[in-house]
């Protein structure tokens, strides 16, 4: 049978050869045998790009195989026609859905289709900036900082008249002030690896130089 087949009843009548009168018919219902579709899907449904081993899984049901689609960005290494794949997960990974269809091995028409949507993981805003709010000019070595989460990397904008001399890209810098800070905002934004296109939104503390005391 073709796999487009729609179900309907199969009419058997018996006529004599030579004679126009038939028997009756006798009939039967057939339809595609065809899985339920695919259970609810269990995984993470916010990934990180760039990381490997993400599992995904669905019900096993009797006799049923299952064929695995992934969205651009993702590559299934394991488990194609099974209940449960192992996936990695590219750094230019967006977003996208996993579908997923059952079939019998001895009957190809496949289930209806089960879709899992997935969406690269945004790193949390970062913690409060600590770090001097009044700064000299000429200063050097001024530590900015903020609580490091692992597998994230920062993203520091000073203002002019400052200058990051080491640190970038971690949870901690070091900044010399030149003469002409005036002031101006730190800025600090969370990523993954190789994703600066997805960063989180900034966390910003107000810094200002140092003013003389007023002459009496």
């Amino acid at each position: 049978f073709p796999v487009t087949i729609a179900p309907g009843w199969i009419d058997v009548t018996a006529t004599r050869a030579g004679c126009n009168v038939a028997a009756p018919s006798s009939n039967k219902w057939i339809e595609r045998n065809v899985p339920n579709m695919p259970g609810t899907v269990t995984g993470n449904n916010k990934v990180s790009p760039g990381t490997n081993g993400y599992t995904y899984s669905i019900p096993q049901d009797s006799g049923v195989v299952y064929t695995w689609i992934m969205p651009t960005g993702m590559t299934l290494v394991s488990g194609q026609g099974t209940n449960s794949i192992t996936v990695n997960v590219a750094g230019s990974f967006i977003q996208g859905n996993i579908t997923i269809t059952g079939s019998y091995t001895n009957c190809p028409a496949p289930s209806y289709i089960r879709s899992f949507f997935v969406e690269r993981n945004i790193p949390a805003v970062p913690d409060p900036i600590t770090g001097p709010a009044v700064v000299c000019p000429n200063a050097t070595g001024v530590i900015y900082a903020t609580s490091g989460t692992p597998g994230v990397n920062y993203l520091w904008t000073v203002p002019t008249g400052m200058t990051i001399t080491s640190g970038q890209g971690l949870n901690q810098i070091s900044v010399n002030i030149g003469t002409s800070f005036i002031q101006g905002n730190v800025q600090v934004t969370a990523y993954y690896a190789g994703d600066t296109a997805n960063q989180s939104y900034p966390t910003i503390k107000w810094v200002t130089k140092d003013a003389p005391p007023t002459p009496s």
